[in-house]
């Protein structure tokens, strides 16, 4: 493993690489990537061992790196959902009120049921709209379990 790479560092010590795409051809061909000879690696245990946990702790940080953009994904598709969820929230809320408001004034002077209805479906609107919001932080969580 004495063999340095392109810039000037030995593969061992070198944990990040300025290009991320691996070409197989760099790899299997002689290529540049991969300094790591097949004669070193004989009846080489410690080397061996070395380059499976190498392997192993690259895997490892491959699966971790995937969780996190997958979650941020997430995070970023609810960020995108959120105003328009809180955009019918407050038309639900406005309308809601006002059915509420419209029906607390005739409810003083009206012979019929329907003040009542006018307030019982405001208060459904109004609840419905402040429910939204937290229906959708709660769906979203139930939905991105990780």
């Amino acid at each position: 493993m004495s063999k340095k790479s392109p810039n000037n560092k030995s593969h061992a010590h070198n944990s990040s690489f300025d290009n991320p795409v691996i070409n197989s051809q760099d790899i299997y061909e002689g290529g540049g990537f991969s300094q790591i000879n097949t004669k070193d690696l004989l009846n080489n245990e410690v080397a061996i061992k070395q380059l499976i946990n190498d392997h192993n702790s690259k895997a490892k940080e491959l699966e971790k790196s995937k969780a996190l953009v997958s979650k941020l994904q997430s995070d970023l598709e609810y960020q995108k959902t959120s105003p328009v969820f809180a955009s019918f929230s407050a038309v639900f809320n406005v309308v809601g009120s006002i059915l509420i408001a419209i029906g607390s004034s005739f409810l003083a002077n009206a012979s019929n049921n329907i003040p009542k209805w006018l307030i019982g479906l405001g208060g459904i609107l109004v609840l419905f709209g402040n429910l939204m919001t937290i229906i959708h932080g709660r769906i979203h969580g139930w939905v991105n379990k990780s």
